[in-house]
């Protein structure tokens, strides 16, 4: 059995395996180093069943995915989103000596979060439908980005410092993303 996977360059070191919500396969190479499609190929099957146990699991939890909201039910959420967002930035914030330029909310499809390098935070507004640990785990994540903008293990420490038990708020997001997208 052959896997069908498309193939997405980055600004990565190392190739990556995603498999998205609808259970497509997407193999991330990095677009400095050149990877043949033979060594591309070699990795996925490499993978192979790890990714057709993924793929299964994803098209199962699609099913458990929350429901559909009308525009006007979005509208309201991403107001109370805001409200509730910002308010536990500005606490983090304040709490920790965080330094930031903005803040915005996104309704990116990919990112939970991120940070620009002149520190400005953008937050998924869909983290609204995460437990509230969750949302301080991605809050933390990127404030901590305005410190570090990178994922060096200074950087990990960092968030480690104020969310010990971040790898596990990682997990659950990764295991969880399709009931609150």
């Amino acid at each position: 059995m052959t896997i069908k996977y498309k193939v997405i360059y980055t600004r990565r070191k190392s190739l990556a395996i995603i498999i998205k919500n609808n259970g497509e396969v997407h193999v991330r190479a990095p677009k400095h180093r050149f990877f043949d499609n033979s060594k591309i190929d070699e990795f996925v099957n490499t993978k192979k069943d790890w990714i057709v146990e993924n793929v299964e699991k994803m098209k199962k939890n699609v099913k458990e995915k929350r429901p559909e909201l009308s525009k006007e039910e979005k509208n309201k959420k991403k107001k109370e989103a805001k409200a509730i967002i910002f308010d536990r930035i500005e606490y983090y914030a304040e709490k920790y000596g965080f330094e930031y330029s903005k803040l915005r909310l996104s309704s990116a499809k990919t990112r939970w979060g991120s940070c620009s390098g002149a520190n400005t935070i953008s937050i998924n507004w869909n983290l609204i439908f995460a437990p509230i640990e969750i949302m301080d785990y991605v809050i933390i994540h990127e404030l901590s980005h305005t410190r570090h903008h990178n994922h060096s293990d200074r950087f990990w420490t960092e968030v480690e410092k104020y969310i010990p038990d971040y790898k596990e708020k990682r997990k659950w997001l990764k295991n969880n993303e399709h009931k609150i997208q």
